[in-house]
């Protein structure tokens, strides 16, 4: 084989290696990492959500967050009271995911009370306060608590790990991890923060369809 040819034929190689499997799909979804909506992102490495990670239900009921999510995309959101710009962002959340399901979309948002010394109900009470009525809510365990911490930007296993608030995942049907975003995002177009934005919307539609 000439020495051309021998080019040739390892650049093949290489290409082949690099490309994924037949049948293989990648992972997150090249349209969601293009989507103007998925801007500010950190990418998600396809690992599984702590989807085993306890939490408590408003009626009282302990389940887990992947039982919570029941097999859907979900654009599962960490808050808590003592955070100011958590609250801020709920009504916009509400209004986002009412507009999905009038579209008919298999995205859900759901809010998780994480990192917070106040009960669910007095979550649920202020909520309520601000007109928030469609996001489900429910509480985190210290267990699914210490299984949260690098989605918020902190370390796991470390005592007293800074954590920013608020924090979220988006999460495929599947259980992985498409991306993963902590503290307030950066508002788009000039609304009052992401979740208000055409691209948000537009995203979690997408979500839906391929993730």
């Amino acid at each position: 084989m000439d020495q051309i040819s021998r080019r040739g034929a390892l650049g093949g190689l290489a290409a082949m290696a690099a490309a994924p499997a037949i049948g293989q799909v990648p992972f997150p979804p090249p349209a969601i990492l293009r989507h103007p909506g998925f801007a500010g992102w950190a990418p998600g490495d396809g690992k599984r959500a702590p989807l085993d990670a306890g939490i408590t239900y408003e009626n009282g009921r302990a389940s887990t967050i992947g039982r919570w999510m029941a097999g859907r995309p979900t654009l599962l959101i960490l808050w808590a009271l003592w955070c100011a710009p958590c609250l801020e962002e709920k009504p916009s959340q509400d209004a986002l995911l009412r507009r999905l399901r009038a579209a008919g979309s298999r995205v859900q948002i759901l809010a998780l009370q994480t990192y917070d010394h106040e009960p669910l109900s007095a979550g649920r009470d202020r909520l309520d306060r601000l007109r928030v009525r469609a996001l489900p809510i429910a509480r985190a365990s210290a267990e699914a608590e210490a299984q949260l911490v690098p989605m918020t930007g902190g370390q796991p296993g470390v005592a007293h790990s800074a954590i920013a608030m608020p924090a979220m995942a988006l999460i495929s049907a599947d259980g992985r991890e498409i991306g993963r975003h902590h503290s307030r995002m950066p508002p788009l177009a000039g609304k009052p923060t992401w979740f208000d934005t055409r691209a948000a919307y537009d995203l979690m539609m997408l979500v839906g369809k391929v993730g």
